[in-house]
Order: C-alpha cells, then structure tokens, then sequence
C-alpha cells in the first residue's frame, strides 16, 4: 500500500475537529476565518506593476453561536458531534 502524500479536509470536518479538539461539548459553534488584507502595486517590473490587494487566512476562528440562530452549513451543534464519537 501506498504512503499518503496528501490529505484534504473540507471546512464543517475541520471545524468539528477544533471543535473535539477544545473540548466543546454543548452549544452551536460558527466557524470562520480571520483574514488579512495587504494592497501595494504588485507587477514582475517596476514598469508593468499595478494597485491591487493580497488576501491571506490569518487564523481559524469558532465563535459561539446563538442557540436561537438559523443553522447555517459552517454553524455546528456541539452536542450533536458528543454523539457522534
């Protein structure tokens, strides 16, 4: 058998493993992304540069949601997750 060279994730798993992970066991959880923003003239030469931006994900973030709130796709239920172990 092969060695794995790579591994992919989509976003609900990893927020339910930082989810595992803090030990959260009851209430919704939102999951996002802290990012930062850099804007500079980008260009292969001084001549050909032009404005523009640069984004990068700074941190992952989980915010506790409001029991109450709609479920959205990247809102979890902590208790639900309890279960699922």
């Amino acid at each position: 058998m092969a060695t794995p060279t790579q591994f992919a994730f989509d976003l609900r798993e990893v927020a339910e493993l930082l989810i595992r992970k803090q030990g959260i066991t009851e209430g919704k959880w939102a999951f996002g992304m802290e990012f930062a923003i850099n804007i500079g003239t980008f260009g292969p030469t001084q001549e050909q540069s032009y404005p523009g931006l640069m984004a990068s994900i700074a941190r992952l973030t989980l915010t506790r949601a409001d029991n109450a709130a709609p479920n959205a796709p990247l809102t979890i239920d902590a208790s639900t997750l309890v279960a699922k172990q």
